[in-house]
């Protein structure tokens, strides 16, 4: 302990000083008269308050000090020092006690004279610091009393992120940040932010040199950016910083230690680790890959280039540009970003400018912190001035001519550039008053699509075209062109040239078969085009079992009902109907073209014949390619018979004319 006493220049004239043990100090001169008062403050001042100082001299008196908390501000009473929550200081005018540094400092401001008592002892009491000595001028030394430890004591809580950090915890997590995580080797750091809290009621002191010390084997990869300062006071927070460095990559490891007055908790120490790592630049599409933007003319092309970190540290894209001829066609959503290892990946949107058509070429550079840095992609982008339209439709192969059932046709619709195809889309064709459709086989990725129409039977047309202008139809698909502009589908008006009937005539002309089946039961024949028919005759059986009705094939060929509907009235005029009636009287059925007689059975014979309409259609005069369909008639079966076979004609003239009255020719079909 130290004594240091000052004397001012008019006051060093007193040659002996007395000692007291409450430190009150008196001239020689003055010693007789004031013994008496000197006696009664000794016992006062160290017993149990202080009292004030005559104004011959300075007094500094302690007595059992209680160490009280009290709002700043209020006035102690005599002869207690007690401590101030805000100051951190005991005090008391005219004396003032102040801990510091490790060192009680009691100094005392009466007058001109200014004496300062020095102590060493514990920071939680000043009780017991109640004398010093003195026996001339100058600086002295002489012992003050060991001061008695006060109530309280001081307790420390280390905190990271707002989570408290063991004393001697070996498990560094990243919850707490004793964990820094990944941190690039090369340009990366990180900085964490701890915080001392003292949960105790006195004050906490730090005692190390450096404060807060690392250690380890890898201490060299972590700073201490911020010491904290000392003391903490009483329910007090103190930061400190650390940094993380790495030198190499791999897990880093060190040690946290810090000196303290905490009684169980000295030194406070726990593990710091962190990962030396490596950025890794990732993206889709991949570096060097092309990207191509299309868009019509005053709408803006655009391109989202997706960004991932594929290393192990944070991926710092620095820099995103835009270079080449047409680069100031070109922006980018953004320049600079950060991905955290294992963070999402980052969208870049590239938009090229669709204020003017043509097509533009520059180069995207991204700067990165990871191999591979800068990453270059190509950019294209064409802006088209308008949507492509049909420039004609025409036949793939075919030749003008005359095709029947079961031909395929393909049909070629042209558009003025590439185009791309989803779905289905169909052509809907005009064959006579039914329409059909023409359906979509192949093209897309170029200019010409293909359409494909296979010819059923009963198709008849004289001039193939498609319905009208807008014949090409989507049926839920799409047609679109490189910018992804929907096509004009407006075709060429029928019959002009550019259509299917300003290329080249094509006709369909189809005809279906007349089946003829005999029954040997009845001994007669029937003829039907009707499939249905003539199925569910051939299950037919007699009692005992045998089949009433036999297949004698095909007689000939003719008009369905259906294709009559959908010929053109010039087509209709070129065929008549075969009418066909059924007896049941008789159960024979008889065919006839002639009106005449058509409506003689229906006016005059209804009760036997009843009319079942038309069975097919046949041309109405002897055509090159038709035969005559023979008719007999036999009395005594009262069956009549058809035939185009000149064979079966003749025999039955010559051979079985009793029986059989040849009638000429009813008709004529196709063989």
């Amino acid at each position: 302990m130290k004594l240091k006493r000052f004397f001012s220049s008019q006051r060093q004239s007193v040659e002996t000083k007395t000692t007291l043990s409450c430190g009150f100090i008196s001239s020689a001169r003055n010693q007789v008269l004031y013994s008496l008062v000197i006696i009664m403050f000794a016992l006062l001042c160290c017993g149990i308050k202080a009292m004030a100082a005559p104004n011959h001299g300075d007094q500094i008196c302690v007595s059992n000090t209680v160490q009280t908390n009290v709002p700043f501000g209020t006035t102690p009473i005599a002869g207690t020092y007690t401590y101030d929550t805000r100051t951190g200081f005991f005090r008391k005018l005219p004396v003032v006690v102040k801990y510091n540094g490790g060192f009680w400092h009691i100094t005392g401001t009466n007058f001109a004279d200014l004496h300062e008592y020095t102590s060493n002892a514990a920071a939680n009491s000043v009780a017991g610091i109640v004398s010093a000595a003195w026996t001339a001028a100058g600086l002295y030394t002489a012992p003050l009393p060991m001061v008695t430890a006060g109530p309280g004591a001081p307790e420390m809580d280390v905190q990271g992120n707002g989570q408290s950090i063991s004393d001697g915890d070996t498990t560094p997590a990243t919850d707490d940040h004793t964990d820094f995580g990944s941190v690039d080797v090369t340009s990366g750091t990180i900085e964490r932010t701890f915080t001392f809290w003292n949960t105790g009621t006195v004050y906490l002191n730090l005692t190390g040199t450096p404060r807060v010390a690392i250690s380890g084997a890898d201490a060299v990869d972590f700073t201490v950016t911020q010491q904290p300062t000392s003391p903490v006071t009483a329910g007090g927070t103190i930061n400190f910083k650390v940094q993380f460095d790495p030198s190499t990559a791999g897990l880093r490891q060190a040690t946290v230690s810090i000196d303290n007055n905490d009684a169980d908790e000295n030194p406070y120490t726990f593990d710091i680790q962190g990962t030396g790592g490596t950025a890794g630049y990732g993206s889709t599409p991949a570096s060097g890959s092309t990207i191509s933007m299309t868009a019509v003319e005053d709408t803006d092309a655009t391109f989202s280039l997706t960004v991932s970190e594929t290393g192990n540290a944070a991926l710092n894209v620095t820099g995103i540009t835009v270079t080449g001829t047409d680069a100031g066609k070109f922006s980018v959503s953004l320049t600079d970003f950060n991905i955290a290892d294992g963070g999402a990946a980052q969208d870049v949107t590239v938009t090229c400018d669709g204020s003017a058509a043509g097509v533009f070429d520059a180069t995207l550079n991204v700067a990165h912190n990871a191999d591979g840095s800068p990453a270059t992609y190509p950019l294209s982008c064409t802006i088209d001035a308008s949507a492509p339209p049909v420039a004609s439709v025409m036949y793939v192969t075919s030749t003008a001519g005359s095709y029947t059932a079961g031909t395929v046709i393909a049909i070629a619709v042209r558009f003025s550039q590439t185009v791309w195809v989803s779905g289905t889309p169909q052509l809907v064709l005009n064959i006579g008053e039914i329409p059909m459709m023409a359906y979509y086989s192949t093209g897309s990725g170029t200019d010409t699509l293909t359409f494909q129409y296979t010819i059923a039977a009963g198709d008849i047309v004289s001039n193939l075209e498609y319905w009208s202008v807008w014949a090409l139809q989507l049926n839920g698909g799409r047609i679109w062109d490189n910018m992804d502009n929907d096509v004009i589908r407006d075709l060429p008006e029928p019959g002009t040239p550019g259509s299917l009937s300003g290329d080249i005539v094509l006709s369909l002309d189809t005809d279906y078969p007349v089946f003829r089946l005999y029954s040997h039961i009845t001994k007669k024949h029937l003829f039907t085009m009707d499939e249905n028919e003539k199925e569910t005759l051939l299950t037919l059986t007699d009692a005992d079992g045998a089949t009433i009705w036999r297949d004698e094939g095909i007689a000939y060929y003719a008009f369905h009902q259906n294709q009559y509907k959908a010929a053109s009235r010039q087509q209709r005029n070129a065929l008549q109907a075969v009418h066909r009636f059924y007896s049941e009287t008789l159960q024979t059925h008889l065919f006839t073209v002639d009106e005449n007689e058509k409506e003689h059975l229906n006016a005059n014979a209804a009760d036997v014949w009843r009319y079942e309409g038309p069975a097919f259609y046949v041309p109405a005069s002897e055509q090159d390619d038709t035969v005559p369909v023979y008719r007999f008639y036999s009395e005594s079966l009262a069956v009549h018979l058809y035939t185009t076979d000149e064979n079966e004609k003749n025999t039955l003239i010559e051979t079985a004319g009793d029986v059989w009255r040849f009638e000429g020719v009813a008709y004529y079909a196709y063989p």
